[in-house]
């Protein structure tokens, strides 16, 4: 991790998953938002599942020349991320995605994780960035997962494509709406095909997450696909 000296909301859901409703020739899964496939970085696990690319090893360090137009808004946005925010580190490995064409950066805080965790950041060349607290990136990663389970070869590959179109951020997000008792919340955002919604609710102490993507076909709705998913 580097250091800039220069809510996971509902943290206490059971570990019972929800079985995900599924698109045409996927099989049924259970998927817990928050319970990650490995001890890998939750980022490194991320990336790997879309095939995101290391561009770099830290700000300081630099990009690869391939992502050298991403250098510069990406330094921006992580300093003022980590301006009066409470967050103070990010990641030491940045990654990228040249389909929507983002960097994904970790936010977190070295002196207060239990109330900072980890956050998203996500860069386009132009400026334009989402932050995506806790519960909503991992909402993502359990939509991503559970599109992904069970499948290899091309089909694999067919559906990791349409996901980075349709799932991965890819403009400035709107939202990132907290209830005053943090009972809820709701954060959107363009994918580059398509809209994203993500939501957080908390009933009778069980906390769930819900992904809304409109540019994701399903078989049951012209609008989009919809998964909701337990969150630990």
């Amino acid at each position: 991790m580097i250091s800039r000296r220069t809510m996971l909301i509902g943290g206490a859901a059971t570990a019972t998953g929800i079985a995900a409703p599924t698109v045409a020739g996927c099989g049924s899964s259970t998927i817990v938002a928050g319970q990650l496939a490995s001890k890998a970085p939750w980022l490194k696990q991320m990336a790997e599942s879309i095939v995101a690319e290391l561009v770099g090893e830290s700000i300081t360090a630099g990009f690869k020349e391939a992502w050298g137009a991403w250098f510069e808004p990406t330094k921006e946005a992580v300093a003022a991320e980590l301006t009066g925010t409470g967050y103070d580190v990010y990641s030491s490995y940045i990654f990228g995605h040249a389909v929507p064409s983002v960097t994904l950066t970790r936010l977190t805080s070295s002196t207060d994780s239990a109330n900072h965790p980890d956050r998203l950041l996500c860069v386009r060349e132009n400026g334009e960035r989402v932050v995506l607290q806790a519960w909503a990136w991992k909402a993502i990663d359990a939509f991503i997962r559970s599109e992904l389970v069970n499948r290899s070869g091309a089909d694999l590959l067919r559906y990791r494509e349409l996901l980075v179109k349709t799932v991965v951020p890819h403009g400035t997000a709107e939202g990132n709406v907290v209830s005053p008792l943090r009972t809820s919340a709701w954060v959107a955002y363009p994918a580059r095909d398509g809209v994203v919604e993500v939501s957080f609710a908390r009933v009778e102490g069980e906390s769930k997450v819900t992904v809304k993507a409109s540019g994701y076909p399903s078989e049951d709705s012209a609008d989009g696909t919809e998964r909701t998913f337990a969150l630990v």
